[in-house]
């Protein structure tokens, strides 16, 4: 399993949503602020469950939110 960097999703979920910080993009998610706070900085994993709330918070197709986390560390998988 890769580990993404999702800093610049998350990011582009923030500038998009116009939220100012890590913990309205979790409260726009529907999670607790750590979590988000523990994937950027790799102590946790982009989850399946996290990919649906985006998907939901954005309209972002699946397949288009997992090349953009593949793309924050190059395509690497």
């Amino acid at each position: 399993m890769y580990n993404p960097k999702p800093h610049d999703l998350f990011d582009f979920l923030m500038r998009e949503s116009d939220l100012e910080s890590d913990a309205a993009l979790a409260r726009a998610l529907g999670v607790p602020a750590p979590t988000v706070s523990k994937i950027r900085s790799g102590k946790s994993v982009v989850s399946a469950e996290i990919i649906l709330k985006i998907h939901r918070l954005t309209g972002l197709s699946v397949e288009t939110i997992d090349r953009l986390l593949q793309n924050t560390q190059g395509g690497k998988k």
